[in-house]
């Protein structure tokens, strides 16, 4: 194995000496452990990163799929006569009706054939 030389300040090197010290290993082996944390900080922040973007994909899915379960949830179905009328509810306890129903004097004979 070849090794070489590296100018850093004498204060930086005094505490990479005493933290290498501390942990019973050389300097040069201290500098690989750095090294191999700074990578694996590197990896960890790519694969965060990864994380992150697939969090906000699944969030969109979730939005598309409450706006649709909110429409279902806000539509309900009439029976007028043989015929099938689709209501959209407003807000609780609003119900709007198709405009061709509103007002209709028929709506009431409907009923009447009904009972």
């Amino acid at each position: 194995m070849k090794y070489t030389s590296v100018k850093i300040r004498s204060d930086i090197k005094e505490r990479l000496s005493n933290l290498a010290r501390a942990k019973g290993i050389s300097l040069s082996s201290l500098i690989v452990l750095l090294y191999e944390a700074y990578r694996d900080e590197n990896r960890l922040t790519n694969l965060l990163k990864e994380i992150l973007d697939e969090l906000r994909r699944q969030n969109r899915i979730l939005e598309e799929i409450y706006t649709k379960i909110e429409d279902i949830a806000y539509t309900r179905s009439m029976h007028i006569g043989d015929s099938e009328v689709k209501v959209r509810i407003e807000s609780p306890g609003e119900v709007k009706l198709p405009s061709f129903v509103r007002d209709n004097p028929w709506l009431e004979v409907l009923k009447e054939l009904r009972r």
